[in-house]
């Protein structure tokens, strides 16, 4: 990945003053130019009939016992789902800002029962692997989170304390396939990439890192979203533009939790673009998880249809993918703000033959500048003026890049605080 974390302060501020025309912000659906939307609500806790907000127990040094013998699978495939869950968890623990931390993971051959207590009375997370998980209502799930109250002697103070949870995901007798792995890091799913990278993989098979991160949010007392763009969503949850062990990280949203149970100090810089949001139209479970899906292909055209997705679906009305120089690329986009800061950003369109941003592509003429609060992901609704390339170049991908920094009127940001991401968007248009 190119960063710019050693660009001059001063340079970058002034580039982040250039601004040529306002963005189009956008929450459910497309506002009017200009207009930043309303921000979303909060996370959602998790709850029960006593209790108004559950929390695990020692949240800053929880424990994960895994039983490798649940999962059914040969000595490399419990190799890489440990190597996913370490990834998983030490991505967990960098997010800044919050004490929640994931102390030790350690292995165990003794029998998985997802539906018992273990009766620990320090938050440790029991996960293993089941031939049925299923809800209280009877919906199977690929994976499900039980929180167990401890049976502790003396007894915990609260029982919105939560001591001895399980996570529990169907063993591979009994599901499809599981990819312990990242978009297009196995043979038979070669090819794929992490900026469209559904549920499964290529051959079926379910990505398990998001899933895994999924439940362990739970563990930590979040609940299902279905009014923010979260990992506690359905759908299509993104991958970002990282090294492989850092692709899956809680969302803006999810940060937003962990730091109001579990607050913590010191700051952290991040943004990253996402290809995915809430659909406001997608289903809801009956666990109130809102559907997160891919957004619209770039395209031509003179106005919007609609940011949300079908394949080869463009972002403007009647769109075509034949652009002509000078003319109009719509596409759109979620940033999101991981940051313990309110950052400023600049966001601006490349043009490229392959989908891996350099120097060298093409810029469009147009940039953005606003601001993305801390612990939100904004969709954005935009569009570009598309650059001079040879005519008739095929599979033009528009990369958007961001350059982010902390910024207040009238003093200089951290020079710590400069932090960029770039992002393929799904689709490619062709020049005329």
């Amino acid at each position: 990945m190119n960063r710019a974390g050693d660009l001059p302060v001063v340079a970058v501020m002034n580039l982040m003053m250039r601004r040529t025309r306002l963005v189009i912000a956008v929450g459910f659906a497309l506002a009017a130019a200009g207009v930043m939307a309303a921000p979303a609500e909060a996370y959602t806790p998790s709850t029960s009939d006593d209790c108004t907000s559950r929390k695990i127990k020692n949240p800053s040094s929880v424990h994960i016992v895994v039983h490798t013998e649940s999962l059914l699978g040969s000595d490399l495939q419990v190799s890489n789902m440990l190597a996913a869950i370490d990834a998983v968890t030490d991505e967990f623990n960098t997010v800044g800002g919050t004490t929640a931390h994931i102390s030790s993971v350690t292995t165990t051959t003794a029998t998985f029962h997802h539906k018992t207590s273990y009766h620990e009375s320090d938050g440790t997370i029991h996960l293993g692997f089941a031939p049925v998980i299923k809800d209280d209502d009877g919906v199977t799930h690929v994976g499900q989170e039980v929180p167990f109250e401890s049976t502790a002697t003396p007894p915990l103070p609260s029982p919105c304390t939560v001591a001895s949870p399980n996570i529990g995901f169907l063993d591979l007798d009994h599901i499809s396939g599981w990819n312990f792995k990242t978009p297009g890091d196995t043979d038979k799913d070669q090819g794929n990439k992490f900026y469209k990278a559904g549920v499964k993989d290529l051959v079926d098979h379910y990505y398990f890192r998001p899933q895994l991160l999924h439940e362990l949010l739970h563990a930590f007392g979040l609940a299902h979203s279905d009014n923010t763009t979260a990992f506690m969503n359905y759908g299509q949850l993104p991958w970002i533009n990282r090294s492989p062990d850092k692709m899956i990280t809680p969302l803006p949203d999810d940060l937003a939790g962990l730091r109001h149970f579990y607050p913590g100090s010191g700051d952290v810089y991040r943004v990253a673009f996402l290809n995915t949001a809430l659909d406001p139209a997608g289903p809801v479970s009956d666990g109130g998880a809102g559907t997160q899906s891919p957004l619209c292909h770039p395209s031509g055209g003179t106005t919007y249809a609609s940011v949300f997705a079908t394949y080869n679906y463009g972002c403007a009305k009647s769109p075509y993918f034949d652009v002509c120089a000078g003319g109009q690329v719509y596409g759109a986009y979620s940033l999101a703000n991981y940051s313990t800061r309110d950052m400023q950003v600049t966001v601006q369109a490349w043009f490229s033959t392959d989908d891996v941003w350099t120097e060298s592509d093409h810029a469009s003429v147009d940039y953005d500048v606003y601001t993305v609060a801390v612990g939100k992901t904004v969709l954005i609704g935009d569009h570009w003026t598309m650059p001079s390339m040879q005519v008739g170049t095929l599979q033009i991908h528009v990369i958007l890049r961001v350059i982010a920094l902390q910024y207040t009127p009238g003093s200089a940001p951290p020079a710590n605080s400069v932090t960029t991401d770039w992002l393929p968007l799904d689709g490619t248009v062709t020049t005329c």
